[in-house]
Formats: C-alpha cells, sequence, structure tokens
C-alpha cells in the first residue's frame, strides 16, 4: 500500500503561514475581519443613502414651494407670503433692489437672510446649502427663483437641515450599537462552522507535527548515538595509517572521514529542527569570524585575507553562527584556488558578511539548488574532498532562523557568497 509522505519545508510553510494561531482562529480571524468590512461599507452607505434621500426630499418641497410663492408673487405690486402649517420654512420676497417686501412669520422684521442668485423665470430653481445668520445660523436647504412679469422679485424658501442631521446622527447611533453585536453573533457562528470543517485539517496537522518531530528526535539520536563508534573506527584507522603508510590516509580512512562529517551535519540540522527559537544574546560576530578564519590558516596554505574584518554585534545564538562561518569558510577553501577574502560590516539595522574565492564559482542557474540539503554540483568532486552536501543548508537555515538573508555572485573568478543578517536579531 502506497503511503503518502510529506517534506519537512511543506509543514513548515504551513505553520509560518499559520502562525502562532491555530488554523480554527486563523480562519475564524479572517472570516470576522471580512464581515466588519462589509458591515462597515454597508452602514455607511446606508447612512449616505438615507442622508442624501432626506436632503432631496428637503430640496423637492423646497424648490416647490418656492416656485408656487413666485407664481403668487408675480405681477404684484403687494405680493405676500402664504402662512404653511407644520412647514417650518424660511421664506422671502426681495426685490430687485435688494429690500424684503414680504417674508414669513418667522423672518418678520429681518433684513435679508439669503443672498446668492435665484434661477431665471420659468426654470427650476437653484437649491443650495446656506446659513440663515440673522435668524440662528442654522444650515438650510435654500431654493432661490426669479418671478415673471413686472416687477420681478427673488423668492427664497429655505428649510432647516436640523431634522435631516438628527435622523441621520439617530440612525448611525443604532448601526454603531448594532453592527458590534452582529459582528460577535457572526464571529461566534464561523468560529462553530471552523471548528467543524477544520476538523480533520487539524488532526492531520497534529499527526504530521508529531511525525516530523519524531523524525527529527531519531536522526539526532542516531547521529549522536553513531558518533562515539564512527570516531574510533576514524582513529584506528589514523592511526594504523600513521603506522602502516607513513601518515597517508587510505581510502577507508577518508570515508571514515566523510562519514564522520556527515554525522556531525546530520546532528546539527536537527538540533536546528528541533530548537523553534535561538538564543537570542549580544555576539560579537567579528570576533567569531576572525577566530574561524585564524583556524582555517592552521589547516591550510590558501591565504585568507582578513582585512575587511570590522567590528560588528548582533544579536543571535554564537553557537549557531560560528557553525554557520566555520561551514562556509570550508566550502570556500575546497573550491579555492589560492585565496579567501573574508569582509565584515555593519550599520545601525544590519551587519553583512562576505566570503569570496578564487575558485570556478557556482552558476548562476545553481546558486538557488545549492543551499539545499545533500546537493552537491560535482558528487566525484565534493567525494574527493569529504563534502557530503549539507554545509551551504546548514548554513542556509541558520542564516533564516536569525531572520536573514544568504545571495550568491560572481567573484570573477569565483564565487561570493553574501550574509545579510538584523543587528537586533529575527522578529
Amino acid at each position: 500500500m502506497a503511503r503518502a509522505t510529506y517534506s519537512k519545508e511543506t509543514v513548515v510553510e504551513v505553520r509560518r503561514l499559520l502562525g502562532n494561531w491555530s488554523p480554527r482562529a486563523r480562519l475564524t480571524a479572517a472570516a470576522t475581519a471580512a464581515l466588519a468590512i462589509c458591515l462597515c461599507v454597508a452602514a455607511v452607505v446606508l447612512v449616505w443613502r438615507v442622508h442624501a434621500g432626506l436632503v432631496a426630499n428637503l430640496d423637492r418641497t423646497a424648490g416647490s414651494q418656492a416656485t408656487a410663492l413666485a407664481a403668487n408673487a408675480a405681477n404684484s405690486a403687494d405680493p405676500r407670503v402664504p402662512r404653511i402649517a407644520g412647514l417650518n420654512a424660511v421664506s422671502q420676497i426681495i426685490d430687485l433692489s435688494g429690500r424684503v417686501v414680504a417674508a414669513s412669520a418667522n423672518v418678520e422684521g429681518e433684513s435679508r437672510v439669503f443672498a446668492f442668485p435665484p434661477a431665471r423665470a420659468g426654470t427650476a430653481p437653484t437649491v443650495r446649502s446656506e446659513r440663515a445668520g440673522p435668524i440662528d445660523n442654522a444650515e438650510y436647504r435654500v431654493a432661490a427663483v426669479l418671478t415673471d412679469g413686472s416687477p420681478q422679485y427673488r423668492v427664497y424658501v429655505g428649510l432647516p437641515l436640523a431634522e435631516v442631521t438628527r435622523s441621520t446622527h439617530a440612525l448611525a447611533r443604532a448601526i454603531a450599537v448594532g453592527v458590534p453585536g452582529l459582528l460577535i453573533a457572526l464571529a461566534l457562528l464561523a468560529w462553530l462552522f471552523a471548528g467543524v470543517a477544520l476538523a480533520p485539517t487539524t488532526e492531520l496537522l497534529d499527526r504530521l507535527d508529531t511525525s516530523l518531530r519524531r523524525q527529527r528526535q531519531f536522526v539526532a539520536d542516531a547521529a549522536h548515538e553513531l558518533r562515539s563508534p564512527v570516531a574510533s573506527i576514524r582513529s584506528q584507522l589514523e592511526v594504523a595509517d600513521t603506522i602502516e603508510n607513513e601518515g597517508t590516509l587510505s581510502p577507508l580512512t577518508r570515508e571514515s572521514v566523510r562519514l564522520s562529517h556527515l554525522i556531525d551535519d546530520l546532528l546539527a540540522l536537527a538540533r536546528i529542527d528541533s530548537v523553534p527559537k535561538h538564543r537570542h544574546e549580544r555576539v560579537d560576530l567579528d570576533h567569531i569570524v576572525y577566530d574561524e578564519a585564524l583556524l582555517l590558516r592552521e589547516r591550510t596554505d590558501l591565504t585568507v585575507d582578513t582585512r575587511g574584518i570590522t567590528a560588528c554585534q548582533i544579536y543571535g545564538d554564537a553557537s549557531l553562527l560560528s557553525r554557520a562561518v566555520r561551514n562556509l569558510l570550508d566550502n570556500a577553501a575546497r573550491h579555492a584556488a589560492s585565496r579567501i577574502t573574508i569582509t565584515v560590516t555593519s550599520s545601525t539595522e544590519m551587519a553583512e558578511l562576505t566570503f569570496a574565492d578564487d575558485g570556478p564559482g557556482i552558476p548562476e542557474t545553481e546558486r538557488t539548488r545549492v543551499l539545499e540539503r545533500f546537493t552537491r554540483l560535482d558528487d566525484a568532486r565534493a567525494r574527493d574532498t569529504g563534502g557530503v552536501g549539507l554545509g551551504l543548508a546548514i548554513v542556509n537555515d541558520v542564516v533564516r532562523l536569525h531572520g536573514g538573508r544568504i545571495d550568491i555572485t560572481d567573484n570573477a573568478p569565483g564565487a561570493c557568497v553574501t550574509i545579510t543578517l538584523p543587528v537586533h536579531g529575527a522578529d
């Protein structure tokens, strides 16, 4: 029977996307946020449409009153403003000289209240918002029209906006009280439905997480248990080579060295995978790089240029950063022809490390693949030099764990590996 397999990267990516919240909580939050946006937009549109409708109705009433009043005042030497029960309108009839000749009871004896130009006779009244300063400085919707005949009058009818504003505010308050309650109820429903829908997915993720933890623990335990016997075998083979081959390593010894490196790398990866968060402490990155460079000088004949190392402190895990630097230097040493150049620079936010060699370089199409586990661009050469395809993968994992990035470019000749790390550590 076929058995489904899941890569570590797949599950880690899912976990990263889900964050610290459970899938149910994240789905509920997303649904609630979407509902909140929709309800808020709907509420704003509703209030706006109601307000616009009330204002439009007010405009129609003011316009019809102004038209009727203009018709009564046309060709009249002594126009009057009739009393209209229940209509709190401000009405004035004004001659062309600006004198008020008639007004509604609520503005009798007052000077001219509105002064904007009216519409021509026979056309729809001009309607706009104006403040009635001489009365109460309240806002009115005012319709204005010019009469026919002679003499001509300017007719103004204004209706207060206060009632429209009160009605709109009352509706907005009711919505402001009701929408949160409705949103809470919808969020509870979303939580219940999400729980039912995601139950199989949550169970699957838990099983995958448990399986991955067991695999990591198995790899760590196996690597740890293998270190001692492999180290013993390597030691005995090296002693035998010293006695029988005058220090020249036999093929069996070289394979034991390679196996020892593989076990060390597997153990390092297992430890990185099993610890979700690294230590967050102040680290002298320049000291780490310089110490590893000194060790490289002792075991190779290559020129290791450290003049570009400047003082640099970051927050991170010193042991992991040391392992990453060591792997980068070992990788550069395996491929360099004669020289390795190291630089360390920093700013207030970021630290940058570069490791450049004068070897054959890395093809542009392979620069992403070399950061994957068990990747060897030249299998025969990697075996001869002890590489197992995990060095740069460990570097990549350490850099990502610290919130940084790794870039590979040309050094002409050779390759240049640049690591950028946040000075204050990963978020």
